[in-house]
């Protein structure tokens, strides 16, 4: 009797204690996080964007140039559908639902989520706004395909199609589908803000730009200034070096998510849009352990037309072959003091190993001479060009540079490998040198110019500068960088001072090497 007695005590208990249990955890859930915000998106007829929350707990929205900030609207998730939002307006608290449209007109406001016998919940928002064009790139599969890009290698094999919404700075928006979104770069894809590559099946024009099936984001993100690549693709362009790319800022949307401010271009490679050789070749110089040729000077050469990957591999060693005979025949004359100039004009433009050199001079980029250097065959003679990969110029890097002096012939850490430049070999000449000094005189006024476009440039990206440190941290970006590299630079704009500078007495100096005014 006793024993049936305690069974029912027992039973009891728990149909009273375990649902007072239950009722105190929701009552608790409901007053600590039924008022909990887990997604602010604020929208208008072309654009939506969700709200970004730093490492700090701080949120932000990155508008685009484009969005209107007169008629917005917004949705949120919380757990509780009668958990409702407002907004401070004007030292007013407004309640907003998703059918409101609402201005807003500051940087910051505060959103107030509330429910009955819950928590009150208080989150400021900032709110920035960009002066670029916008690119939003949604990849099919959501950010479950996003994700697969991003863990994949240098390799570079996971792509996915999407679409492509594009707003320019007259508002006019363009919009198509995407053949293939991937991830692009070598070290750079290792670092937290990535490049991209996206292709079309056909060529398109985007931002101006001329047309082309493949198109690149690159990231700057070791360019604290983000201003290197776009200020030497110009000078590239303003010089007339063939197949220079076209560039322009942009900022990037994934899957609706802010990812920075890029620059967008072109790709280089042999193709229609591109460089267009035919029958010729194209080579890097790229001082990878992995390479296709050693030329008998030094250079590290890849093959990037013809692309021998998808070759037999007979057909690829008869093109190694023929390449590394050539190029050794070509480099033999260049090391050949006794060979003039006039002679050399039969193999090698003349014209745009001119043009190169001074990109590449006046940029004091370190890997001049070393890496991502380019140049092509066409119709039986050696070109230059055209000009990529610019973000480790102009004391960007390595601490030794000094900006008074001819870079390319005399800097002391270009003499480890003064075996494998060719524009130190060409100096030794004089016809070379008179030429260099001429190209120089004639394109005075286009030099001094960089100063002003530079200047013109940091204020044209500033706005889209502050969003993309914030997304991406600039003290965490110094980081990542190598440990050599400078540490004068703190922020954006002491970065774009440090290079303004630089840029300054670089011009300054030949200015004055050449006695012009």
């Amino acid at each position: 009797m006793r024993m049936k007695l305690l069974k029912k005590k027992k039973s009891s208990y728990f149909f009273i204690v375990i649902p007072l249990i239950l009722l105190m955890a929701i009552l608790f859930y409901r007053f600590f996080m039924g008022t909990e915000v887990k997604n602010l998106v604020i929208q208008d007829s072309n654009f939506s964007i969700p709200w970004y929350q730093d490492e700090d707990g701080e949120f932000y929205f990155f508008l685009p140039e484009g969005m209107n900030r007169e008629e917005l609207s917004f949705s949120f998730n919380t757990l509780f559908s009668k958990c409702h939002v407002s907004i401070y307006e004007d030292n007013k608290q407004k309640n907003i639902s998703s059918v409101d449209s609402i201005s807003l007109k500051d940087d910051d406001y505060y959103f107030i989520s509330s429910l009955k016998f819950a928590r009150t919940r208080k989150y400021l928002v900032h709110f920035m706004q960009s002066s670029l064009p916008s690119v939003f790139l949604n990849i099919d599969g959501g950010d479950d395909s996003y994700q697969k890009i991003l863990s994949d290698n240098m390799s570079h094999q996971v792509h996915y199609p999407g679409d492509i919404l594009l707003m320019d700075l007259n508002h006019s928006v363009y919009s198509a589908h995407v053949k293939k979104i991937r991830g692009r770069g070598n070290s750079t894809w290792f670092r937290e803000k990535k490049p991209y590559q996206i292709s079309f099946q056909e060529s398109v024009s985007l931002l101006g730009m001329k047309e082309s099936k493949k198109w690149i984001f690159l990231s700057n993100h070791w360019d604290g200034s983000l201003s290197r690549n776009y200020l030497w693709f110009s000078l590239a362009k303003k010089l007339g070096i063939d197949y220079s790319v076209d560039c322009s800022p942009c900022d990037l949307y994934i899957n609706h998510q802010y990812v920075g401010s890029y620059l967008l271009t072109n790709k280089i490679e042999v193709s229609s849009d591109s460089i267009s050789i035919d029958e010729g070749y194209f080579f890097e110089i790229m001082n990878q352990r992995i390479h296709d040729l050693d030329l008998d000077h030094g250079y590290q050469i890849n093959i990037k037309y013809p692309n021998i990957k998808n070759m037999s591999s007979s057909q690829s060693l008869k093109v190694k072959r023929e390449s590394l005979d050539y190029l050794n025949k070509i480099e033999s004359l260049i090391y050949d003091d006794s060979v003039t100039i006039e002679e050399l004009e039969q193999y090698i433009d003349i014209d745009s190993f001119i043009k190169f050199y001074w990109v590449q001079e006046l940029s004091e980029n370190y890997d001049a001479s070393r890496g991502s250097n380019y140049f092509y065959v066409r119709d039986n003679q050696l070109f230059m060009g055209p000009i990529w990969d610019m973000d480790n110029t102009l004391n960007r890097s390595y601490r030794y540079t000094d900006v008074s002096i001819q870079y390319l012939l005399k800097d002391r850490a270009l003499s480890v490998r003064s075996k494998e430049n060719w524009f130190q070999e060409l100096s030794k000449r004089e016809e070379f040198v008179l030429l260099v000094d001429e190209f120089y005189k004639n394109h005075y006024d286009d030099f001094n110019e960089l100063l002003s476009l530079l200047d013109d440039y940091y204020n044209y990206i500033e706005l889209s500068a502050s969003m993309n440190y914030i997304r991406w941290p600039y003290q965490k970006m110094r980081k990542e960088q190598l440990r050599d590299w400078i540490t004068e630079d703190v922020d954006f704009h002491s970065s774009c001072q440090l290079l303004s500078d630089n840029l300054s007495k670089r011009i300054k100096f030949y200015q004055e090497y050449y006695q012009m005014s």
